[in-house]
């Protein structure tokens, strides 16, 4: 925050102390279960109510978030899914490769029966024939056809 004069008074907002209630309960809760494997239980609803005051942060603030928050909530989910590995199991995505790879097969088979199924035409080709080949050579035809005398 800034006085009259321009000059920044160090006083943290509502937000930044609600935020920094929410960081301590969490960190507390992370700090109880360090050693266990119950930690993703226990602490989702402190990290999730954390988490979500964060969204609402930006979502109100945009990019005038304190980088201290900003700061410390990447620190936080850091920990939550690096450390403690509490993140959702993804969908099983042996399905989705499967219709990928079907996807990338079938021009390869719509070329290839394309190929053995259809009939193949022989192009008609006509050969020219010249005249002097048809009526043959002992013809009067042989004769320059210049005009000249003969």
């Amino acid at each position: 925050r800034r006085n009259e004069n321009g000059t920044i008074i160090p006083k943290s907002t509502e937000d930044a102390v609600n935020f920094d209630v929410l960081y301590q309960l969490t960190k507390s809760c992370f700090d109880r279960y360090i050693d266990s494997n119950d930690t993703c239980n226990e602490c989702k609803k402190n990290y999730n109510d954390f988490n979500n005051f964060y969204i609402e942060i930006g979502e109100k603030d945009g990019e005038n978030i304190c980088l201290d928050i900003v700061d410390t909530m990447n620190t936080t989910r850091e920990i939550w899914s690096g450390v403690f590995n509490c993140v959702p199991s993804r969908k099983n995505e042996f399905w989705l490769h499967i219709g990928m790879a079907a996807i990338c097969v079938l021009p390869l088979v719509f070329y290839l029966l394309a190929f053995l199924l259809s009939n193949v035409q022989e192009s008609n080709v006509l050969h020219q024939r010249r005249l002097i080949e048809t009526v043959g050579t002992g013809s009067s035809f042989s004769a320059p056809i210049n005009g000249g005398s003969s």
